[in-house]
């Protein structure tokens, strides 16, 4: 692995709770990346929104999560004024869904299954059916935050291990079809910062299981958080010898560096029966509040000037999309014709010889630069579509037709007079078919060649003239 003075870290937080960071938050990952940018040749976090949406379907909660989530790592320390430090939000970057789709044909489902989140659904006997399609995809969507970005070194805990190392096997696979374009990334294992045990001295920390501790509440909430974290069940009075194993108190002082002295005559005392559970919660909650003292006060002052806020956030996004695009600009000289041949065309039409995946993306294209498609299947693949790609999505210009050899011409026709095409106020229309087979790797496509000519044909009656139907020809892909 490079040295981290020499390599670009890259990680993401999500923002999946209206609660706040917690101290779990802030060991586990914020002081890592607050460290590691003073390290690191480069330093990228994002906001993994996208993420959220697995569990949190409210959109003023989701984007009041970003904004607060933005605040809290301010105020934890990270600098994204300084040159070599980037923090944006994942939504913003628009190129990520792009490179998901892609690396959707990278991998296969077979590997997906066997992704930690994934299983623990299916152990729990959940339908497989009934599983949000968003965790399934989770780990394509992680390697494209990845990706994009030529993310060299990525500090994660224990249980995000897994999904560095499916990111690095896409981009591999990646590499060995298309050439050497993507990095890499190598995982930063945090062995120390990896797991902060929550109140109940069971569980990992966290917000959903209720046993945290916040940064950055009230004082009281902060007080009945620490005043509830469980002692030695066997201790019953005070006077009772307790064991501070048991005590998971005692490893948040050791963890904040709390006086060794000190902390090491409550054990022995705690052993001894000579001190109570009050008392040394009462101790540990006014260290607690002085520790965090700085951080807090930080959170207040960005909080009072919310505008500054928004001004560094955008201007984060914008050098963060510029990276995005740099790097797409390298993953589609793979398929020029495909990209050359939507980014001229004004009116596209897509019919089935092409994939779902690569249809999917094909709409996600034409919904973000506003451009009219119709899809033709043979089959009835509204449903499909209009779940995975157009749910929540207003776009008037997306038609899904399932057609056959008698309604084929009538349907074109329809989608081109309803664009003024055949006046020929457009450039020209397209559609997409052998360009799979080469580019994208789809197999097959000689048995569905033959319905391919039935479309060209019934486009070339649509259109008024044999010198509009050569330049659609002319802008068909070629293999």
């Amino acid at each position: 692995m490079k040295k981290l003075s020499e390599s670009l870290i890259f990680s993401g937080i999500n923002p999946s709770s209206s609660k706040g960071l917690h101290l779990g938050n802030y060991f586990g990952a914020g002081k890592q990346h607050v460290e590691m940018q003073e390290k690191a040749k480069r330093a990228m976090y994002f906001i993994a929104d996208y993420h959220s949406l697995n569990t949190v379907y409210d959109p003023k909660q989701v984007r009041s999560n970003v904004y607060n989530t933005y605040l809290d790592y301010l105020s934890f320390g990270l600098e994204p004024e300084k040159k070599n430090v980037i923090f944006f939000v994942e939504s913003a970057i628009p190129e990520i869904c792009e490179l998901n789709i892609i690396l959707n044909n990278v991998v296969s489902m077979a590997e997906l299954s066997k992704m930690h989140a994934y299983k623990d659904k299916i152990q729990k006997k959940e339908a497989s059916e009934s599983i949000n399609h968003g965790l399934f995809n989770y780990p394509v969507l992680m390697a494209a935050d990845i990706l994009i970005f030529n993310g060299e070194v990525v500090p994660v805990g224990e249980d995000q291990v897994q999904h560095v190392e499916i990111a690095r096997d896409i981009a591999r696979h990646f590499n060995a079809r298309y050439g050497e374009t993507l990095v890499q990334p190598q995982v930063l294992l945090q062995k120390e910062a990896a797991r902060v045990v929550g109140t109940d001295g069971e569980r990992k920390m966290s917000k959903s299981l209720g046993n945290d501790i916040s940064v950055f509440n009230d004082d009281e909430i902060i007080r009945k958080q620490i005043f509830g974290i469980k002692t030695d069940p066997a201790r019953i009075h005070p006077t009772d010898p307790g064991n501070p194993d048991k005590n998971v108190i005692f490893t948040y002082m050791k963890l904040m560096d709390y006086d060794d002295t000190k902390r090491k005559g409550f054990e022995q005392r705690y052993k001894e029966g000579k001190v109570g559970d009050v008392e040394i919660k009462e101790s540990f909650y006014k260290f607690y509040l002085e520790y965090f003292k700085e951080i807090r006060d930080r959170r207040k002052k960005y909080g009072a000037d919310p505008e500054k806020v928004k001004v560094l956030m955008e201007k984060n996004n914008n050098e963060a999309r510029e990276i995005a695009r740099e790097t797409m600009k390298k993953v589609k000289k793979y398929y020029p014709e495909v990209m050359r041949a939507l980014e001229d065309s004004e009116v596209i039409i897509v019919e089935d010889t092409v994939s779902n995946f690569s249809t999917g993306f094909i709409i996600t294209y034409a919904i973000q630069r506003r451009k009219p498609v119709l899809v033709l299947w043979t089959e009835d693949k509204k449903k499909y579509f209009k779940q995975n790609f157009l749910e929540g999505v207003k776009n008037e210009n997306v038609e899904i037709e399932k057609y056959t050899q008698k309604n084929l011409k009538e349907k074109i026709r329809t989608f081109l007079n309803k664009y003024d095409h055949h006046q020929g106020k457009h450039r020209f229309n397209l559609i997409i078919d052998n360009v799979e087979r080469k580019y994208l790797d789809w197999a097959r496509y000689n048995k569905r060649k033959s319905r391919t000519s039935i479309i060209r044909g019934a486009i070339r009656k649509s259109l008024n003239s044999d010198l509009e139907y050569k330049r659609y020809l002319a802008k068909e892909p070629k293999i």
